[in-house]
């Protein structure tokens, strides 16, 4: 991926949409800012373009912009190793998906969240969550997450225990498994 161009496109759009007052475009260029940095490897900047994304998104009511920027900076944090401040945002970011039903929204988030679990090696409750995902009728906007998760998986836990967490994490809803983060 070109990078640095791609900060720049984001950049000059940034100056635009102040320049317009345009918050709602100021936001989605900060957010696309600080996902630029964290693929880039400098979260330092990440973090900062995702919380000021957050907080104007905030500011203007943009509830479901509130949501991905807290995911993204749980994506962040989680690189940082602040794993509490990370699960933090995914569970605020998967309940306010909920709230106002954007539903693939949540899914993704979901596969964030078993995703951190795998990172810390709490294999049962990542298999929970993943089947969860998996069952859902919006999975299919998150293949990639879904099928590198369960190489890892499939890589640490025995088939039949993995089939076993999978199962049970596909019998309760997205819903409750957001209310139980």
């Amino acid at each position: 991926k070109d990078h640095e161009a791609a900060q720049r496109y984001f950049e000059e759009g940034l100056e635009i949409a102040r320049r317009i007052d345009h918050p709602l475009e100021v936001a989605a260029c900060l957010n696309n800012l600080g996902e630029v940095a964290r693929q880039r490897g400098n979260l330092e900047a990440a973090q900062a373009h995702h919380r000021a994304s957050r907080r104007l998104r905030e500011e203007i009511g943009n509830r479901i912009g509130v949501t991905y920027s807290d995911n993204n900076l749980g994506d962040v944090l989680t690189a940082q190793g602040d794993f509490d401040a990370a699960y933090q945002h995914y569970r605020q970011a998967v309940r306010l998906a909920l709230e106002v039903d954007a539903v693939p929204a949540a899914v993704y988030i979901l596969a964030g969240v078993a995703r951190w679990h795998a990172q810390r090696r709490d294999w049962e409750h990542a298999a929970h969550l993943l089947g969860a995902v998996q069952t859902s009728a919006d999975a299919r906007d998150v293949k990639d997450r879904i099928e590198a998760l369960l190489k890892t998986l499939s890589a640490h836990v025995a088939a039949p225990q993995l089939q076993a967490w999978l199962e049970r994490g596909a019998a309760r809803s997205l819903k409750d498994w957001a209310e139980s983060l």
